[in-house]
């Protein structure tokens, strides 16, 4: 079993957590992933105790909960947290290279809240125009992805809706007040050698689109 492919996926900090049927734990392959820790049908305060942990460091593996009903399990956790949406895209020029942001140390990828009654697509747009100068049309929609953080000691859960975007040209416009210092244009070859440049959610996004 693909764990990148799994549907009951947050990322937190560098690493994840996997909500998964116990039943298909023994299928799960670890190859890439050596060490994890596993939560056998855990309760919520468990649950929210581990994530603080990986938050603060504590933890620094990933975490596999192991459970018989993996989606009531995230759907408690998506409504004892404050959810957020965000949208972005994975841009394209006509020479067929990827486009990848540097910020705060970290390679990334054009995104953004939601603004209040935007839909993801027109967000996803305005967000690529507003951090890199590009105007884009979408081509189709990509995985979305989840990732957690904590905001004045609360959990924030970030839903991220994805789209594969094309630019007509490849002249960026860097957004210097969202802390984008750099970018680069890669081949989809190029894009697998920076999964380990990228947060867990963003490498599996460019996996992905350079399948």
């Amino acid at each position: 079993m693909n764990l990148r492919a799994q549907k009951y996926k947050f990322c937190i900090n560098t690493t994840w957590i996997l909500i998964l049927d116990k039943k298909r734990l023994h299928k799960l392959s670890m190859k890439d992933f050596p060490m994890a820790l596993v939560l056998q049908e855990p309760g919520m305060a468990l649950i929210r105790e581990t994530m603080h942990q990986l938050l603060d460091d504590i933890i620094r593996m990933p975490v596999i909960i192991s459970t018989p009903d993996p989606k009531a399990v995230w759907e408690k956790i998506l409504v004892k947290n404050t959810l957020i949406k965000a949208a972005g895209g994975v841009v394209k020029n006509p020479q067929g290279k990827f486009l990848l942001i540097h910020r705060r140390g970290w390679w990334d990828l054009p995104k953004g809240k939601i603004d209040a009654g935007e839909t993801p697509r027109k967000a996803a747009l305005r967000e690529v125009k507003e951090e890199v100068g590009l105007d884009c049309r979408i081509l189709s929609a990509l995985p979305d992805t989840w990732h957690i953080y904590r905001l004045n000691g609360e959990l924030i859960l970030k839903k991220t809706y994805w789209y594969l975007m094309a630019s007509s040209n490849s002249r960026t416009r860097l957004q210097e007040v969202e802390d984008i210092t750099g970018h680069k244009w890669f081949t989809n070859n190029k894009l697998i050698m920076f999964k380990n440049k990228v947060y867990p959610n963003l490498a599996d996004l460019l996996q992905f689109v350079a399948q």
